[in-house]
C-alpha cells in the first residue's frame, strides 16, 4: 500500500505529463500502479483529479488546483533533505 507522500508524487508526475503510460515509465512503476495510485487518492480526497477514457487523461479543475498546491508541498518537503 501506497503512504499518502507516494500518491501526490505519482499524481504530480500524471498531472504533469497528462498520461498514465508515460508517468508509469517515467517512474518505473506499471500503468496499473499509476491507475490504483490515482484511484486511491481521489477516494481519500473525495474529488476526481482526472477525467479519463480509454485513450485519453485530462486533469479536473480541481486536479489543477490540488496539483498546484501538492507540488509546493514536495518542493518543501524535498528541501529538508537538500
Amino acid at each position: 500500500m501506497l503512504n499518502r507522500m507516494e500518491m501526490v508524487r505519482i499524481f504530480c508526475a500524471a498531472a504533469e505529463s497528462a498520461s498514465f503510460r508515460e508517468t508509469a515509465s517515467r517512474l518505473g512503476i506499471s500503468p496499473q500502479g499509476v491507475t490504483r495510485a490515482i484511484q486511491a487518492l481521489e477516494a481519500e480526497l473525495g474529488e476526481p483529479l482526472f477525467h479519463r477514457n480509454t485513450r485519453h487523461v485530462q486533469i479536473t479543475a480541481f486536479g489543477e488546483g490540488y496539483a498546484q498546491q501538492a507540488r509546493l508541498a514536495l518542493e518543501q518537503f524535498d528541501s529538508l533533505f537538500r
